[in-house]
């Protein structure tokens, strides 16, 4: 009991600084924990594009790996990877229509489509009054996911060249 009175002298002010000092911490822990939450969560949402980018680069790759085996399978349309099944123990990667679910959620397609070149500059051009260009096409990969209820995308674009023709 001497302990609690020599808490709490006549005026009480001690009670009210324990008081304080009690508010204050908590007020402290409160922002402390807001900010590593919202550290943990930046960290998470890192992870995610990273993962959702090396499948858009992957994608990338491996139609270039499909051009080098074989021009004339780029062809316009909506597609996504996977391997020749009808060669048993083939590793060659084929286009097969659609989009894929890859990694727990991740959706990945590639948009193939022809361009249009001008023929007196060389350079590519949407003018609808030149031809399309035979031995080139769009490649555009993209990979959606969901994250906290917001969908998310990252794709990249590249022009392919049927190099072999040359």
């Amino acid at each position: 009991m001497s302990i609690l009175k020599n808490l709490i002298n006549s005026s009480g002010q001690s009670l009210i600084e324990i008081v304080i000092a009690i508010g204050l911490l908590a007020i402290v822990f409160t922002s402390s924990w807001g900010i590593l939450h919202n550290s943990y969560m930046s960290i998470l949402l890192e992870r995610n594009q990273l993962k959702a980018h090396y499948l858009v680069v992957g994608g990338l790759e491996a139609v270039r790996s499909v051009r080098d085996e074989d021009w004339n399978s780029i062809v316009d349309g909506t597609w996504h990877l996977d391997y020749d099944d009808s060669v048993p123990g083939s590793e060659e990667l084929i286009l097969v229509v659609g989009d894929e679910t890859l990694l727990d959620g991740y959706r990945r397609r590639i948009e193939i489509s022809s361009v249009r070149r001008n023929t007196d500059t060389g350079k590519i051009t949407e003018d609808i009054s030149y031809d399309y260009d035979l031995h080139t096409k769009l490649v555009e990969v993209i990979v959606q996911w969901d994250y906290k209820g917001n969908e998310l995308t990252d794709s990249e674009s590249i022009y392919l060249t049927n190099w072999a023709r040359f």
